[in-house]
């Protein structure tokens, strides 16, 4: 995301959060696999968020280890959930489909997010693109959520 825009380093922790989805061997390892990647993403990604708290003079500074840890705690979820879904899918299907599955499950996680309990849209994979006129094109026609999911894909 920016201003880093390092998008490559999504096309490898994707892989290896494909790959460790993959080989989870239960419900729980496949909740806590997902739960734990985007923890580690919306830590990072939306760690400015509590920057807002430390303003001199703020009453609130109490609550900044809430802000940096607790929103990604809560978005986190969607996640888990979307892992015990693919976990449960994963083997009744070909590797292939197996593949395109979790590339829609973690995209309608994605959409889940933005649109419920008031939606939270706020770092979408597809974001990661925005320095890329070419690619970031494509979003007036598939939305930002299609972009998200070629962006898994």
């Amino acid at each position: 995301m920016a201003p880093l825009s390092a998008w490559p380093v999504l096309f490898i922790s994707i892989s290896i959060f494909y790959i460790s989805m993959a080989h989870s061997e239960n419900r729980w390892q496949g909740f806590a696999f997902a739960w734990l990647f985007a923890f580690g993403y919306f830590l990072f990604g939306l760690s400015w968020i509590g920057n807002a708290l430390l303003v001199e003079g703020n009453g609130y500074r109490w609550a900044y280890p809430l802000a940096i840890s607790g929103i990604p705690f809560l978005l986190a979820l969607f996640w888990g959930i979307g892992g015990v879904v693919f976990y449960l899918i994963r083997d009744r299907i070909s590797k292939i489909y197996s593949y395109f599955a979790f590339v829609f499950i973690f995209s309608m996680v994605e959409v889940a997010r933005g649109t419920l309990f008031t939606g939270f849209p706020w770092n979408l994979f597809g974001y990661s693109w925005a320095d890329i006129p070419l690619v970031i094109q494509s979003v007036s026609v598939i939305s930002v959520y299609g972009l998200t999911a070629l962006t898994f894909l």
